[in-house]
């Protein structure tokens, strides 16, 4: 497939939010509970992010032990223009600089850069007589997340 044919492609799985183009396609989550979901594609035979995929479209191969970051902070971004390469370093200097580092020791609960809870959403959550599952359906939650909030595995400290 020729690369103009895979811009249009991967353009055609994306919708515009502010200044980003979302993935709309397939995406995977982190390996922790709280990690980042990125998109994901298939480019000559493997898996691949889809801003990694996005940037080698637009800017060519990606140097050797380099990430792509995103000046957005949206893992799901793939404007060209947003997506850049450095290293491991940079990349976590950002992730703490941002808030987006997941440490105990950084920015928690409704503080925390990728929450759509407030405190008194988690509360609430807690003293509700509704199912989880319609617990669930109310906060565009998972089932299984809205437990984890009731039996104080997320969001443990006070709220």
């Amino acid at each position: 497939m020729k690369e103009e044919t895979r811009k249009r492609t991967l353009m055609r799985k994306t919708r515009k939010a502010d200044e980003c183009l979302l993935w709309t396609g397939q995406t995977r989550a982190g390996t922790t509970p709280s990690a980042l979901t990125y998109g994901v594609a298939f480019y000559k035979g493997k898996r691949i992010a889809v801003h990694r995929l996005a940037f080698i479209l637009w800017n060519g191969p990606i140097p050797k032990g380099k990430c792509v970051l995103h000046s957005c902070d949206r893992p799901l971004c793939v404007r060209p223009e947003h997506l850049s390469t450095g290293d491991q370093k940079e990349n976590t200097r950002q992730c703490i600089e941002r808030g987006r580092f997941l440490a105990k020791s950084f920015k928690a609960g409704s503080k925390h850069a990728q929450t759509n809870l407030s405190d008194e959403d988690v509360a609430e959550i807690r003293v509700s007589t509704l199912t989880r599952k319609e617990l669930a359906a109310k906060h565009k939650l998972s089932v299984s997340q809205i437990g984890r909030i009731k039996t104080r595995a997320r969001w443990k400290d006070g709220t």
